[in-house]
């Protein structure tokens, strides 16, 4: 056909030819232009099912407009029946071409997947599935630019009919596994494909390999691929995870969507490539004196909220349910109750109620029933069933009114459905019980609920208490007021009063286990606002007291394990947790902490399996997640930490701890714009000090010392206890001049409230850094170096916690030691972006042996 005209674009050279189709390369007379033409061949013109499918590629490509899809100008058909799309000409070559030449580049070929997801996302959103994504389709043009062909096997989503059911389509070495069998295949088949493509750019060969066909399809359906970072020297494991997904059999366990893998790879371009990435406008680097901290949801915090779901499980419950016949999980949440009356004397044991029925029926959990932590409810102020839904998830809600008058309680219970646009009661229960009686009334509500769940209990459930609680009914009141002060429905917690009242209930009944597990945690949350440790040491001997009382108790295990977390007894907490874990092996919480005691013990492997066992115990549920990405922010996987924080969000929307921290790990990695805006969610949500605090370090990095100063007073105004907050307000003021006392004041507040933290825990490796960096500042050299010496084992694990000893060496004058620690943040994947914001190290990053590992002009520090 060359020399010919077809049309009004004649003919110039054959491109090349697949199964589908052949492409010539053709001049448009008209328009004076190259363009491409695709003929079918001529023994499939007749095939009216090849050709249909020929004609439905046109009519679906042509709707995609993206600077890497490439365009369609028009379909034709030549006078003797050839059907033809003309088709914009790619002037440079193949993926397939390059390749031939050699691997890529891990930043190179890391660019290139993210322009292959920017078209995918593109041509998904249009319901377009491309179903051959391979480097023979993939196009790269002369400046780089990535340009998708040959949608000839692209279907519509719904349009299956056309392709039989059983016709395998797509090139056998890049085909998904659904697509190996002939199955349907949706958008993460070209998402499996695409990963395939991955590995291929960066091992030089594919993932899937035999001698024939019918072997590389055993393959995609049996065999899993070698580790890519076994394979190539250098590729990050956040690189590798983010493959090794793409390639997972099951369709499930992928990316759902090109934009979610997009945002990870530009998340390794930007951070564990190491690829130059240069200093936003107006962002020139700024450093000490002092380190600059982002403020994080800290463990203790955390660790909080699931002790305070915990406080009172009843593990016998587990031994007295058999599970229910329901098909799929039920997804519950108890709702605070309604005060009948409005008796203020009555409102906590109302509060305190729901929290001590949700943390019962947590026991309920292997029996196809998820149970929201009542800490997510009440901090939503989740009042309603709709809101449930809306807010948390869950298909079924618990609403119930609570009414007392002389010597008499009524609680009603009502169980809501809440998977439809309207919520609908399907069954009430009415408990009435008298005061002298009143020990009773939780477990009723327990039975209770369990029926209205389908969930039998044994005939002789009722004629005996659960362990751990009491037979004396004026301590059941003091428990149950001391939770709803402890975690009150409505204003503040007064976690003095719960001291009070869990310590009146333990006076009343000295064997009341669950008291003396609340009187520790209420101890330990009098902790997190005075800082006095001798309030720890209380919170351990009523936490010990428990535990001698009822060792079986798994959340008196659990709430040991937070206290000697607290205090950095972390093998100890090992033991604590893994005793809380042995009557229900999948429980969520206390799983986690024992992932942070691993964690804690620079046991990494297990700390990983640890959280990735929560997630699986409660997939639906976001602290896990949080968990599991302040994990991989800590090993410097940055890829993977933010999926796992957009995984939270995904589940919680409107959870400003991770919106903040997702903010915080966008900082941490250069990408301020993305930081800016989840702070301003992270405040629109709910303001802490915490959102303010990294607003003005990021004022602070463009050097609006009077922006920066504003918005640490505001997180101060709000909390006045992290000494993060003192310190970064000191070093602000420092650096707008003319303010030496109100900056020293303010780094001396930090050092004083450091150092009361310091005595919890005396091996906190974050705390005795910023310790150092402010003696240093503060001219106490000796003394920083004493801190110094304390942190430097986990200084050699821990990225950060490298590149911050070398910010305190550098203050010291302590080139040598800077420029070696500096070496072991890089060499454990600390990003080069954030160093380059960093002035202290301005000299010290022209030195040889770092540039010899920040690669070509990374050295310099923009200016």
């Amino acid at each position: 056909m060359i020399g010919t005209t077809v049309s009004h674009y004649t003919i110039v050279e054959r491109l090349g030819g697949g199964g589908m189709g052949v492409v010539f390369k053709a001049e448009d007379t008209r328009l004076k232009r190259f363009v491409a033409l695709k003929f079918l061949p001529p023994e499939l013109t007749r095939d009216e099912t090849a050709k249909e499918r020929f004609l439905l590629e046109a009519q679906a490509a042509s709707a995609l407009d993206h600077p890497h899809v490439c365009a369609i100008h028009e379909i034709d058909e030549t006078p003797d029946g050839q059907v033809f799309i003309c088709m914009a000409f790619v002037d440079g070559e193949s993926l397939r071409s390059r390749l031939a030449r050699g691997p890529l580049a891990i930043d190179e070929a890391v660019v290139i997947a993210m322009q292959i997801a920017d078209g995918l996302t593109q041509a998904h959103q249009h319901g377009i599935v491309h179903r051959d994504i391979k480097p023979a389709n993939v196009m790269l043009t002369r400046d780089g630019t990535v340009k998708l062909v040959d949608f000839g096997l692209a279907t519509l989503a719904g349009q299956a009919r056309i392709t039989r059911t059983g016709q395998v389509v797509g090139t056998a070495a890049y085909m998904s596994p659904e697509q190996a069998r002939g199955a349907a295949a949706d958008q993460r088949s070209d998402l499996w494909s695409l990963g395939v493509v991955m590995y291929e750019m960066l091992a030089a060969h594919l993932p899937f390999a035999s001698g024939n066909e019918q072997g590389v399809l055993h393959a995609v359906l049996n065999e899993e691929t070698a580790p890519l970072e076994s394979v190539r020297p250098g590729v990050s494991r956040s690189l590798a995870a983010i493959v090794a997904r793409c390639l997972r059999k099951d369709p499930s366990e992928r990316y759902q969507n090109a934009t979610e893998l997009r945002a990870d790879l530009d998340c390794v371009r930007r951070t564990l490539s190491l690829a130059t990435a240069p200093t936003s406008p107006g962002m020139a680097p700024a450093g000490p004196p002092g380190r600059r901290r982002l403020a994080i949801g800290v463990l203790a915090g955390a660790l909080l909220v699931a002790l305070a779901a915990a406080v009172a499980l009843r593990p016998e419950l587990r031994a007295l349910v058999r599970p229910a016949e329901a098909s799929a999980h039920k997804v519950l949440a108890v709702l605070p109750f309604a005060n009948v009356g409005g008796d203020p004397s009555n409102q906590g044991f109302c509060d305190g109620l729901p929290e001590s029925l949700t943390s019962r029926l947590t026991q309920l959990e292997r029996y196809q029933v998820w149970v929201v932590p009542f800490s997510d409810v009440r901090d939503k102020g989740i009042a309603s069933p709709m809101k449930a839904r809306d807010g948390l998830g869950v298909n079924l809600a618990v609403t119930g009114f609570v009414q007392r008058d002389a010597g008499h309680v009524r609680v009603t219970l009502n169980l809501n459905r809440v998977d439809g646009p309207t919520a609908r009661q399907i069954s009430s229960k009415t408990i009435d019980e008298s005061d002298a009686e009143l020990y009773l009334i939780e477990d009723k509500a327990v039975w209770a609920l369990a029926e209205m769940l389908d969930l039998e209990l044994p005939r002789d459930a009722r004629s005996k208490p659960l362990p751990g609680g009491t037979t004396v009914a004026a301590a059941q009141d003091c428990y149950l007021r001391a939770l709803g002060a402890l975690h009150p429905s409505q204003g503040t917690p007064d976690a003095a009063a719960a001291v009070a009242l869990f310590g009146r209930a333990t006076a009343l009944d000295p064997g009341f286990a669950l008291a003396y597990a609340g009187l520790g945690e209420a101890y330990l949350a009098q902790y997190q606002t005075a800082k006095d440790p001798d309030l720890v040491a209380k919170a351990v001997a009523a936490g010990s007291r428990a535990a001698d009382l009822d060792p079986t108790l798994p959340q008196v295990h659990a709430a040991l394990g937070i206290i000697r977390l607290t205090k950095g007894d972390a093998e100890d907490a090992v033991r604590e947790f893994e005793l809380a874990l042995v009557p229900n092996p999948a429980d969520a919480s206390a799983l986690r902490g024992l992932a942070t005691a691993y964690e804690t013990l620079g046991r990494f492997d297990d700390a990983e399996a640890a959280y990735k066992r929560a997630i699986a115990a409660q997939p639906g549920l976001w602290p896990s997640y949080k968990s599991l990405a302040q994990f991989y922010w800590h090993r410097s996987r940055y890829a993977e930490a933010a999926a796992m924080y957009r995984e939270a969000m995904a589940l919680d929307p409107n959870n400003e701890w991770i919106a903040n921290n997702l903010g915080a790990l966008y900082f941490s990695v250069g990408r301020y714009a993305d930081a800016r805006a989840m702070f301003e969610r992270s405040i629109a949500i709910r303001p802490t000090y915490a959102a303010y605090s990294n607003f003005g370090t990021l004022a602070f990095v463009q050097k609006d010392w009077n922006e920066a100063i504003r918005q640490y007073e505001k997180g101060c105004a709000l909390d006045d206890r992290d000494y993060v907050v003192w310190g970064n307000l000191g070093i602000a003021y420092h650096r707008l001049g003319g303010h030496d006392p109100q900056s020293r004041e303010a780094r001396l507040t930090a050092v004083k409230l450091a150092e009361r933290q310091l005595a919890v825990n005396p091996h906190d490796p974050v705390v005795l850094v910023d310790l150092a960096s402010y003696c240093a500042t503060l001219g106490e050299k000796d003394r920083a170096r004493a801190y110094l010496v304390q942190v430097e084992a986990a200084g050699r694990e821990q990225a950060d916690l490298a590149v911050a000893i070398a910010d305190v060496c550098a203050d010291l004058g302590d080139k040598e030691n800077a420029i070696r620690w500096i070496e072991t943040g890089l060499k454990l994947g600390f990003p080069a972006t954030d160093l380059q914001q960093r002035s202290a190290f301005e000299g010290l990053l022209q030195d040889p042996r770092l540039r010899r590992l920040l690669g070509p002009d990374r050295g310099s520090v923009t200016r």
